[in-house]
């Protein structure tokens, strides 16, 4: 027979007795169970808020690198356009260089411009030998005179002028090798209007640290003048008579002329163009062989 106990007043009244007393003891002892299991358990629960935070971190790193990579290919693509740009910029100045070169180019009868650019240049032969862009495909042959455009002084005035600068020495399909008046192996047939006297041009030497072509077969005691101009004798059916050399100049000595022999003298020429920081030239080709 089971036994139920019963409850009355008294036994509702304990309960509630110590109900209160675990509402205060828990009251009393809150803070310093809080504070003691708190500063064990802190180390285990900070290991995860840790873990936490340097995925987070890492997160943001990635986040940052990838940015980096998009912003770098964005660089990159802008480079590539400027690049693009800056092409079409030089291929724009050396078709403008070209035409340049062909405006106000005086008549030569019988002759056609074509306009070259210097694509191989030696630096151990800076002055004397360089290579074109054009060659057989544009009528171009051997002994064919090559000009540029330079400023002359004329007077009070500077003018652009036709200036021979060298010859034609071998020629390509697509390519021409270009020989200057100073190459060794260099003759020019030239005349002094002035002093009406033939000469030949030859290769050049240097004088008083300039370099100066020499001026041979000249008679024996002519009558000079400095800076008198010379220009081509067109006695080479390839080279149009009048074009422009250069001005006659003195030597060491500070004379115009030298005696070689007893029947002639040479002096000395200075050329009418600086061919340092050449580009483009000109070669008059006869209309007959002009492609």
């Amino acid at each position: 027979m089971t036994i139920v106990p019963r409850w009355n007043w008294r036994s509702f009244l304990l309960l509630f007795v110590l109900l209160i007393a675990g509402l205060v003891i828990f009251q009393v002892l809150r803070k310093p169970v809080y504070r003691v299991f708190g500063d064990f358990m802190r180390p285990y629960v900070a290991i995860p808020a840790g873990a936490e935070n340097w995925i987070s971190e890492s997160a943001d790193q990635l986040q940052s690198r990838e940015s980096l990579i998009l912003q770098n290919r964005a660089l990159k693509k802008e480079n590539d356009k400027l690049k693009t740009k800056l092409f079409d910029y030089e291929t724009l100045k050396t078709q403008y260089a070209s035409l340049r070169q062909s405006v106000g180019l005086p008549d030569l009868p019988n002759f056609t411009y074509v306009v070259g650019q210097i694509v191989v240049r030696d630096p151990t032969a800076w002055d004397t030998t360089f290579t074109l862009n054009v060659g057989g495909n544009k009528g171009i042959e051997p002994g064919f005179p090559v000009l540029i455009l330079a400023p002359q002084k004329m007077g009070p005035e500077t003018v652009e002028h036709l200036v021979l600068i060298g010859r034609v020495e071998s020629v390509s399909r697509h390519s021409a090798i270009i020989h200057t008046l100073y190459h060794p192996h260099s003759n020019l047939s030239v005349y002094l209007p002035a002093s009406r006297l033939p000469g030949m041009l030859r290769g050049s030497d240097y004088v008083n640290d300039e370099r100066l072509l020499s001026l041979q077969y000249l008679p024996r005691s002519p009558n000079l003048s400095e800076d008198e101009p010379i220009y081509t004798s067109g006695a080479s059916p390839f080279t149009p008579e009048g074009l422009l050399v250069g001005y006659l100049s003195k030597g060491e000595d500070g004379a115009l002329t030298c005696k070689n022999s007893n029947l002639n003298s040479s002096a000395w020429v200075r050329s009418a163009a600086d061919i340092s920081y050449l580009r483009y030239v000109v070669i008059p080709v006869p209309e007959k062989t002009a492609k």
